[in-house]
């Protein structure tokens, strides 16, 4: 299957798991309400209001539930690709079977990707700090090397958390598996990211158009409440397209189902 009929494909699930768009659309749109208040802090004051307290367990308490519907998300498309259609009911039963795992999976590579980042921030520090031109260039040069080193492993590790759910694997096992799948096939993984990235950032822009012209039209409360539902469905959507995508790529690759 080429990468353009497996973004057909990743179309044609997105639109016929309306429950799924559903689920997200509620989600995106509660996470915006309840941000919004403080985001929408007085402008003298701006750093004050994104770094207070009632913000951070605002974001925190979404991150761990939106870990939750990952996981839901994900357990219910491998469904619908397998069998052709899922339960609305089952987008819970998947989200606390993998929740642990899935959490899992992701600390595991943001601890990798904030090693690479320390390496990095401490090679530039000292570049910074010493007076040797050919120390800085090395430093330099190291910081640059680490940083593309850095973007490869976090390539390598990206299809952990679909293959986890895939395969109904561990956090460890999947971070090895997503780096012998993507080696075997990272031109196709790559252009299917760029060519997801292009069409997201198209679609975006047209409904950034829209809701600008909403922002126009309506005045006040009411052009702020549409425009918060016209980008809470372009989340839902995208967050449907994208996952299904990547889980159609790897199901393909590795003939995990046998309904494709």
């Amino acid at each position: 299957m080429g990468i353009m009929e497996i973004v057909k494909k990743g179309f044609g699930i997105a639109n016929k798991n309306v429950q799924l768009l559903l689920v997200l659309f509620v989600f995106n749109l509660v996470g915006t309400f309840l941000r919004t208040p403080f985001m929408q802090a007085a402008p003298t004051a701006p750093a004050t209001a994104n770094l207070s307290p009632a913000i951070i367990i605002i974001s925190i308490l979404l991150g761990l539930i939106g870990v939750l519907i990952f996981g839901g998300v994900l357990g219910s498309l491998k469904e619908y690709i397998q069998n052709q259609k899922a339960q609305l009911g089952h987008i819970m039963q998947y989200g606390t079977k993998f929740y642990l795992r899935v959490l899992g999976v992701w600390a595991l590579i943001l601890a990798i990707l904030i090693a690479f980042t320390l390496v990095v921030a401490f090679a530039i520090s000292l570049a910074m700090a010493i007076k040797n031109l050919v120390g800085v260039v090395i430093l330099l040069a190291v910081a640059l090397i680490v940083s593309g080193v850095g973007l490869y492993v976090f390539i390598l590790l990206f299809m952990a958390p679909y293959i986890l759910i895939a395969d109904d694997i561990g956090p460890v096992s999947a971070l090895k598996k997503s780096i012998n799948f993507v080696r075997g096939c990272l031109g196709k993984i790559v252009s299917l990211f760029v060519m997801l990235v292009l069409i997201t950032v198209g679609i975006g822009f047209v409904v950034g158009v829209i809701a600008g012209l909403i922002t126009l039209a309506l005045k006040g409360a009411a052009g702020q409440i549409i425009v918060w539902i016209v980008a809470s469905a372009f989340n839902s959507y995208v967050n449907v397209l994208l996952p299904a995508c990547f889980l159609l790529i790897y199901l393909v690759s590795s003939k995990s189902s046998k309904s494709l």
